[in-house]
């Protein structure tokens, strides 16, 4: 076994691919603010299954930082990516103010 999967393990290798692979393709679309929210909510999508608990810091930063620059397609898909990360954990009340937030802010930009 290679010495960087023995320190880094065969998901930390794939994520670290994809999240290169995800910014090079969304800097090509967006500013790069807007990249970096994407390939926030892209790792947390990826941890959701492995840790939920580090999918939703992700997610929570994603959101932080697409309000913080009016990204409103990274605003809706972090309400979303909480919404499920609440819902999988049973917290149904937060599940549904994030799913609201989600419809609400969609709702108000009309994208």
């Amino acid at each position: 076994m290679s010495l960087i999967k023995r320190l880094f393990g065969p998901c930390t290798i794939l994520l670290g691919c994809f999240f290169t692979g995800t910014l090079l393709l969304a800097q090509q679309k967006n500013s790069p603010e807007q990249a970096q929210v994407d390939s926030l909510i892209n790792v947390a999508k990826l941890l959701f299954a492995e840790d939920s608990t580090k999918s939703r810091v992700f997610a929570e930063q994603a959101l932080e930082q697409a309000k913080r620059i009016n990204y409103s397609d990274g605003t809706t898909a972090s309400y979303r990516r909480l919404g499920a990360y609440y819902l999988t954990m049973g917290s149904l009340q937060k599940a549904k103010y994030y799913y609201n937030q989600n419809l609400q802010f969609y709702l108000k930009t009309d994208d």
